[in-house]
């Protein structure tokens, strides 16, 4: 259970060097222009919405298993993450660029969806709750890692020093990583789905789809404040200074609780855990409405307590449907699992794409006012839509099963 989880690390902590810091790094150290960069940036993250499906079929139909999957194309993206982060002259421009990222997000899902596939593979239905909690546990420490480094390290996180240093760190922790897979894992093998596609997975295995709704709405519920975050925090609450304290906060109080979740999981069934988190995370959120600028420990104690749902948001969902791939993969004697959670990926990077699509062009328009509506009013009902749509599916699962 804690080699499988020891891959989200190095997978969590990419995103936030790529994500954040890249833009900078790139306009500071190599004249870029900042908005060309964001543009690139921005048309390779909806190529990457898209490569997710497509990944998810090939890697069901590839006879590799997942394992040999994730070492090829760590080879691929170890070799793409160190030219990104240290691009030689010719590479330092926007063609450089767009190439060098759109690379390394190809590879990084061709990581990632084997890696969620192998949930189903390697685990049984009674424990899946505890390897998907203990994987989220283990992405959740990555990140506050990553954002203390740059403090540790007394370095500017747009630095040549940062993203070198970075780089290395990344390509060591990933290869010993997999190093530790290959002993467990290697062999451990699906069967290949050569006719397999998404139209066979709506008609052969509907029930597999039946919480895709509830889980789209609720990571675009997630992904509208982290969206705003920063323009909140600072241009809102006038709490700039205290940023960092309070991200640590949320991300401790996810790690914290998550042991409760998969317990609870277990006594009511992991789709009743979840709608119970999503509630909770509704209701606390709700008090931002009673905030004012500089109230610091009326936001920090928000943080901690919509932190509380956390890591239950992604791992409750995953284990459901891992065990749902796990059924229909014994039903029809094949294997769906890279197809199934490459559909995920989809969703949970179309939900982000699709909150940054909204949020900041309404506040631009519409001016700092909406900032409360688009970070809380929204969120809060787009994430008791998703409870409402779960009541109506009724996903069958007794306690007894909550893995």
């Amino acid at each position: 259970m804690f080699v499988y989880a020891l891959m989200s690390i190095p997978l969590v902590i990419l995103s936030l060097p790529i994500y954040m810091y890249l833009p900078s790094f790139y306009a500071e150290q190599f004249g870029l222009s900042l908005g060309a960069i964001g543009l690139v940036l921005f048309l390779i993250r909806l190529t990457d919405v898209i490569t997710d499906s497509w990944v998810g079929v090939q890697s069901d139909r590839i006879p590799l298993g997942r394992t040999q999957q994730m070492i090829l194309s760590s080879l691929v993206l170890s070799a793409s993450v160190w030219y990104l982060m240290n691009p030689a002259e010719w590479m330092q421009t926007l063609l450089g660029l767009s190439v060098l990222s759109f690379i390394t997000f190809l590879a990084w899902t061709w990581v990632n969806v084997p890696y969620q596939a192998m949930l189903a593979e390697v685990s049984d239905s009674k424990t899946r709750s505890t390897w998907a909690s203990t994987r989220e546990a283990f992405s959740i420490l990555g990140v506050i890692g990553l954002m203390m480094a740059p403090v540790l390290l007394n370095v500017e996180p747009s630095s040549v020093e940062f993203f070198e240093l970075f780089s290395q760190f990344f390509i060591v922790i990933l290869f010993s990583i997999l190093f530790a897979y290959w002993l467990s894992f290697r062999s451990i093998s699906s069967r290949p789905s050569l006719n397999w596609n998404y139209k066979k997975l709506i008609q052969e295995a509907p029930e597999t789809v039946a919480i895709m709704p509830s889980y789209f709405l609720n990571n675009l519920a997630n992904a509208l404040p982290a969206v705003l975050f920063v323009m909140f925090v600072s241009d809102v609450l006038k709490l700039k200074e205290d940023m960092g304290i309070l991200l640590l906060s949320y991300f401790f109080a996810g790690l914290l609780a998550l042991p409760l979740w998969v317990y609870w999981a277990k006594k009511v069934g992991q789709m009743v855990a979840w709608k119970h988190s999503m509630i909770l995370a509704s209701v606390c959120f709700s008090g931002v409405f009673l905030l004012s600028a500089g109230d610091f420990w009326g936001f920090w104690l928000i943080c901690v307590l919509t932190g509380l749902s956390l890591g239950v948001d992604l791992a409750i969902p995953s284990a459901y449907q891992a065990n749902l791939a796990d059924r229909v993969n014994r039903r029809l004697n094949t294997s769906i699992s890279g197809t199934l959670f490459g559909v995920w990926g989809l969703l949970t990077k179309l939900s982000m794409a699709m909150a940054v699509g909204i949020a900041l062009p309404v506040v631009d328009f519409l001016g700092v006012s909406w900032v409360w509506v688009m970070y809380a009013l929204l969120p809060i009902m787009l994430k008791l839509w998703a409870v409402v749509l779960l009541g109506r599916d009724r996903p069958t699962q007794s306690p007894s099963s909550a893995g």
